[in-house]
């Protein structure tokens, strides 16, 4: 028990310190659907409606696929009400997870499998440290896979307790030669408990995600191996036993399907990656191959397989006939090994029936997903600890070569293994590192193409000239529903061009957005864009209209709502309707830091100063980087400092706060300045603006305020003697 112990914890340690740096990571893709931008995890509601709805509760526009899994969004209400949006604490979750679920997998490998500790320490940290799984653990929404396959493990776990007691380590030949006659040592009474943990287990794993719907078949087959006789009297002998046991599970998995597409609305099955069943199939024989590539070779990696594999339309394709050789061939081997009921054919089983509802026979929408393999690298794992069991059995005729040569080549493959995991959990930290990975190695993807183009224009980049660079290309040609998300992303980058006096024209970019109008005319994206033209061109009445057209046809639309209160602040006017604007916005998402900002900017200037003050705080709260607020609030005190100075001190310590989280903001530089020289602390005005210029070296506001303040200097009275 002790080494069980200890070997564990080493597990734990190397993996803790390999996936370390994921927890510095953030929000990315799906997380914003998902976590940040989902009004239905962030009430308690949330609990019960989850199992009302489809697992994507605000898909946008132009998001056909739907899913049923309650579960994981249960775990997301629970964990927003917990920690917020803190990515650290979603990102320590999945880590947890995935710990849990190398705990699991090693008692599994060491109950049912009885791996000696060489082969379960190595076979374990396959799976701990096996760099296809950053997906999965790296990727907040990548929880689903994660959650579900300890639902899966534990069923699996719960039903082989109910086959015999724990017994002694032995070979792979004496699996199956636990009790003399074959039959179960447990008794009816004693397995019950463990046969509903299995059956709630399984639930649980349905409600997670899909691919748990596989598991009956897998229990089938270890059931099987737990017995040393034949298949047919095993058949005989079992059948009554083996009904009881697999029976409420087939039942659990036909009233989960009847929920999931008969009670609850809505659900809709996504379209085949080709949008025809043939050709999918066709190609999906290379990209099962390619599944077996990435499992044994993870060297070459990408978040999104979009335009990767060349599709297959006839059986004469050479790609095809190559594949679909492989495939045979390792069918064969498959059938082989069950006949001699060799513990191989279980860890083979493993790996292509837990790969199987990915295959796109139902389909999927998308051809290939790292994340898909994380319940299937079991397998894998099981696999390299047979190989290190063979070798190093007792009995076993020796040879040192090839044993040192196969257990230094397996050390080594983790020792890669986990290098790579550290560099890909590095790849998954940003929407812009995730998406300019994607896009170097494969530029022919659109969607890789379109949301690097969207990362770009996104603060903290902005690197507008870029984004409109990168989707150049891509505009070419359309791409069914990605078109229109392409035509948004270039025309906020030529927006944005032109806000800064750049190439970009507004002339161009409302050209786009009249393409859009024509693709997509309920696009409320589309009209929120065309009011950010007109705002940003000072057309109000123009810009009014457009923000109100986006909200008629999306009644929970954000942006528009955004782009009617920065019209308003623009202009001075209104501030009435930025308050019922931003108290809106907070309904529908109160993590929208800006909108605390803008009611904080409205509430000053209606002379509600405390409850300004207030919002600011609120903003910063819930973002303590958010620099915007910080230099409100410290100008905010500056002025109040007039008719009460001790506020003065409050400015300096919001600006000082300001300037530790970026020392390079000159805003909030100059700001402090003035409020020094307020305080007649010439030395410490001087000090702040001179840092100003070694920022920006013709900064006219730092000079003209280096000017006046030596004015003053040279005008002040000599200090008497």
């Amino acid at each position: 028990m002790a080494h069980t112990r200890r070997l564990i914890l080493l597990i734990l340690i190397l993996t803790l310190v390999v996936y370390a740096l994921s927890l510095c990571n953030g929000f990315v893709w799906d997380d914003g659907l998902l976590i940040l931008h989902n009004p239905e995890i962030k009430r308690l509601d949330g609990l019960r409606s989850a199992f009302a709805a489809d697992f994507f509760f605000n898909k946008g526009e132009f998001t056909s696929i739907t899913y049923y899994r309650p579960i994981i969004t249960v775990t997301n209400v629970i964990s927003y009400a917990l920690f917020g949006v803190k990515p650290f604490f979603y990102h320590l979750t999945n880590l947890l997870i995935h710990l849990l679920n190398c705990i699991l997998v090693y008692l599994l490998f060491a109950r049912y499998f009885a791996l000696p500790r060489l082969a379960l320490l190595l076979a374990s940290l396959v799976f701990a440290l096996h760099p296809i799984h950053t997906e999965s653990v790296c990727f907040i929404s990548g929880k689903t896979d994660l959650l579900a396959t300890t639902f899966f493990l534990l069923a699996t776990l719960c039903y082989t307790i109910t086959l015999r007691p724990t017994r002694p380590r032995q070979s792979p030949e004496q699996v199956g030669n636990w009790t003399n006659d074959g039959e179960n040592a447990e008794t009816p009474a004693s397995r019950l408990p463990w046969l509903l943990l299995t059956a709630l287990c399984f639930a649980l794993g349905l409600l997670t995600k899909e691919v748990v719907i596989v598991l009956p078949v897998l229990l089938l087959a270890l059931d099987y191996f737990a017995t040393r006789q034949s298949l047919r009297t095993y058949i005989t002998r079992h059948a009554l036993r083996l009904i009881l046991s697999l029976l409420p599970l087939l039942i659990i998995a036909s009233a989960y399907l009847w929920i999931r597409f008969t009670l609850i609305k809505g659900i809709t099955m996504p379209p085949y990656p080709t949008h025809d069943f043939t050709t999918t199939l066709l190609t999906m024989a290379p990209v099962f191959i390619y599944y077996i590539k990435l499992t044994l070779l993870p060297f070459s990696m990408l978040c999104d397989y979009t335009n990767f594999f060349p599709v297959v339309t006839s059986v004469s394709n050479p790609l095809f006939l190559l594949s679909t050789a492989g495939i045979v061939a390792l069918l064969l081997i498959n059938l082989i090994l069950l006949l001699r009921k060799s513990p191989y054919f279980l860890a083979l089983l493993w790996f292509e029936l837990t790969l199987l509802p990915v295959l796109n026979i139902f389909p999927l929408g998308i051809w290939l997903a790292e994340r898909f393999l994380y319940l299937p690298s079991i397998g894998f794992s099981l696999l390299i600890g047979l190989i290190v069991q063979s070798l190093f059995r007792e009995g076993h005729k020796a040879n040192l070569f090839i044993e040192f040569t196969t257990l230094m080549l397996i050390i080594l493959l983790i020792l890669g293994y986990s290098v790579k995991t550290v560099q890909r959990s590095l790849v998954w930290k940003s929407d812009y590192t995730l998406w300019k990975d994607a896009v170097q190695k494969n530029p022919h993807n659109p969607q890789a193409l379109t949301l690097y183009a969207e990362a770009l224009v996104s603060p903290p980049q902005n690197r507008y000239a870029e984004a409109r660079d990168v989707l150049r290309p891509a505009m070419k040609r359309r791409y069914d529903t990605l078109y229109p998300t392409q035509l948004k992303t270039y025309a906020r980058a030529l927006i944005g061009l032109a806000r800064q006096g750049g190439e970009g024209r507004f002339d161009e970019a409302l050209e786009v957005i009249e393409k859009l109008h024509t693709v997509s005319p309920q696009s409320a994206d589309a009209f929120t864009l065309e009011g950010d033209i007109y705002s940003a061109q000072g057309e109000l009445p123009l810009a009014e209209e457009a923000y109100a057209k986006a909200i008629k046809l999306r009644p929970d639309i954000i942006s528009a709502r955004v782009g009617l209160m920065r019209l308003y602040l623009n202009h001075n006017e209104h501030f009435d309707r930025v308050l019922t604007l931003s108290s809106r916005v907070i309904s529908i998402n109160p993590d929208y830091i800006k909108a605390f900002l803008f009611q904080g900017i409205a509430l000053r200037h209606l002379n509600h100063t405390e409850h300004a003050i207030q919002a600011f705080r609120e903003a910063i709260r819930r973002d303590p980087r958010y620099t915007e607020a910080y230099l409100f609030l410290a100008n905010l005190y500056d002025d109040l400092g007039t008719k009460d100075p001790r506020y003065y001190q409050a400015a300096l310590d919001t600006f000082g706060q300001l300037l530790l989280l970026d020392e390079t903001n000159v805003d909030g530089l100059l700001n402090m300045g003035l409020t020094y020289a307020k305080l007649k602390k010439h030395a410490e005005a001087r000090e702040l603006w001179i840092r100003v210029l070694r920022i920006d070296p013709g900064n006219k506001d730092a000079l003209h305020n280096l000017r006046i303040l030596e004015q003053q200097i040279l005008a002040a009275p000599p200090p008497s003697q």
